[in-house]
């Protein structure tokens, strides 16, 4: 169990750190950093919160793992939990950084409004491809680990419902399969470009003969397998999930440890704290918690709240010892 927890920690806590070196710079300009570029964890900034504080990004990675340790699998029983751990969330009770929900702009209130009205998670998200954010590719990685339990379609079907909690736009549960298609390769011993390759494969045949490949062309960037070659003035940290997705792996791939991963996401500028946690989460899993900086894990709020969820969650994985049979 050891080294599952292990992983799941470097997951989501690579996903938390990123978020918190993000937050006091967020919007800067790219062209201000590359005068002047990050390379440290510091706070106050935007929100003016003390160092290593995370907002929703994170917050909401933490309410579906909460919600996954309750080794409760079906589609409608998993949304559930995962609606009730984000409004307990909003209303401070569960998975804040310091006691109240923070930074909570990526969730629209009228979806916590449906959702506390009790409309079905899967219908509560914007249709519109106008709020088609980035923040939604941290929120599903915690269903990368569920992979040796679920067939792949169905696990990739739970992370569409998952993302049309918030996001209902094609584009946005399309992102969101290949970050967590992309996550599963590395936590199966792949090389950034590897698992990059392997997502693109994977998840593209899906899609291919589906009703999502109307939706393809706005992917052909990552389709053609090049994306990590790009120079960076091509690639765009504005928030949008396709550009982030596509960030996140451009600067995984052209870095040599977690610490240069989530500071080139950070330099990236403008969307700072979501571009950084998108590519935490991925850089955590490639090179695990102990390439993070111990500084930066002292600073981190709820460090060891954190490391007793991966522990519960790993509890949770270990007792299954066979592939998950529910409806999806």
């Amino acid at each position: 169990m050891e080294q599952l927890k292990s992983k799941i920690l470097s997951g989501i806590l690579g996903i938390a750190i990123g978020d918190a070196l993000g937050i006091p710079v967020k919007y800067t300009c790219r062209s201000d950093f590359q005068q002047s570029p990050l390379s440290t964890m510091t706070g106050n900034g935007l929100y003016d919160q003390p160092p290593g504080t995370w907002s929703e990004c994170s917050s909401i990675p933490f309410c579906i793992t909460e919600a996954l340790t309750q080794g409760q699998w079906s589609s409608s029983l998993l949304l559930r939990n995962i609606a009730i751990a984000m409004i307990q969330w909003h209303n401070g009770q569960l998975w804040t950084p310091r006691g109240t929900a923070f930074e909570v702009g990526g969730i629209p209130p009228e979806i916590l409004d449906r959702l506390q009205q009790g409309t079905p998670p899967a219908q509560c998200g914007e249709p519109s491809d106008r709020s088609s954010n980035s923040g939604m590719l941290t929120r599903v990685l915690p269903l990368a680990f569920c992979e040796p339990y679920l067939d792949f379609k169905d696990l990739i079907k739970r992370v569409h419902k998952v993302a049309a909690m918030i996001n209902r736009h094609p584009r946005s549960q399309m992102a969101c399969s290949f970050y967590v298609a992309t996550a599963i390769a590395l936590l199966n011993g792949q090389s950034p470009r590897n698992a990059y390759l392997e997502s693109v494969q994977r998840v593209g045949e899906l899609y291919e003969h589906s009703s999502y490949s109307e939706h393809l062309d706005n992917f052909l960037r990552l389709l053609r397998g090049n994306i990590i070659d790009l120079p960076e003035s091509k690639i765009h940290s504005n928030g949008r999930s396709v550009e982030t997705l596509e960030a996140a792996l451009w600067c995984l791939y052209n870095s040599s440890s977690y610490e240069e991963a989530v500071l080139k996401a950070v330099n990236l500028g403008d969307d700072t704290n979501t571009t950084a946690g998108v590519t935490g989460g991925l850089a955590g899993l490639y090179y695990g918690a102990k390439d993070m900086s111990v500084d930066w894990i002292q600073k981190i709020a709820r460090f060891y709240d954190i490391l007793n969820l991966a522990t519960r969650y790993a509890k949770t994985l270990e007792s299954l010892d066979e592939r998950v049979e529910v409806q999806v």
